[in-house]
């Protein structure tokens, strides 16, 4: 394995740096969700019933029709859904398995299909995306022990649909926010755990990864910034 050393410049965070364009969604999006209620205000199946019905800040994704979803079981026995999409027109080299976001509590694998169908056939590996069980109906640890238990899985050739077994000849993992958090999970309980890192590569957007509330997350204030951070 060929480690590189990653050197971050402060410079590339510098708002002024950012496009019009771009600034311009974030203040939009920025504003609406002032005009919304806090998700925190409503019981959580409500909040989930609303994204789903897209009825939150974004609309909901359209549903790819040839993605599947089938199902694996956990270390209790319970089922895990996976969905599955491959490359279109091509056999897939290899699998992304990937983690939704959703802080924890809400998300499913479905509301990714347009995001995930890019990435099946930009890089002809399958999606496999992982619908973990969410809190606060299961709490820590059960979300991390399903992708645990789906990485295992897949790795024991233990994922397939009516195409085969999904393969594992290249194999690379990640998510967004709550999800890039449980892909890097996956990771280090695989190595510790399991003494194995069959993962070459990990695709993890907007993470959150220290959850100590560090100076910088205690001095974050009451703004809602999600997306200017």
């Amino acid at each position: 394995m060929t480690v590189k050393r990653l050197i971050i410049d402060p410079a590339d965070f510098d708002l002024s740096r950012a496009e019009p364009e771009l600034m311009a969604m974030n203040a939009d999006i920025i504003a609406l969700q002032r005009s919304r209620p806090s998700p925190w205000s409503a019981p959580i199946t409500a909040v989930r019933q609303a994204r789903a019905e897209g009825r939150g800040v974004f609309p909901a994704a359209p549903i790819d029709p040839d993605a599947t979803t089938t199902e694996i079981r956990g270390r209790s026995g319970h089922p895990i859904a996976v969905r599955i999409l491959r490359p279109a027109g091509q056999a897939a080299r290899g699998t992304f398995l990937h983690f939704h976001g959703g802080g924890w509590v809400w998300g499913t694998a479905a509301e990714n299909d347009p995001f995930l169908r890019r990435i099946a056939d930009q890089t002809g590996l399958a999606v496999a995306s992982v619908d973990y069980r969410l809190a606060p109906e299961f709490p820590f640890p059960n979300g991390p022990e399903d992708c645990e238990d789906a990485a295992l899985a897949l790795i024991a050739g233990d994922i397939a649909d009516a195409h085969g077994p999904l393969p594992t000849g290249y194999l690379a993992t990640g998510g967004e926010s709550a999800g890039a958090h449980l892909a890097v999970l996956t990771l280090i309980r695989l190595r510790d755990g399991h003494g194995v890192t069959p993962f070459a590569a990990a695709n993890l957007n907007a993470g959150c990864y220290d959850l100590s509330l560090s100076p910088s997350v205690r001095r974050f204030g009451s703004e809602r910034l999600v997306l200017n951070t």
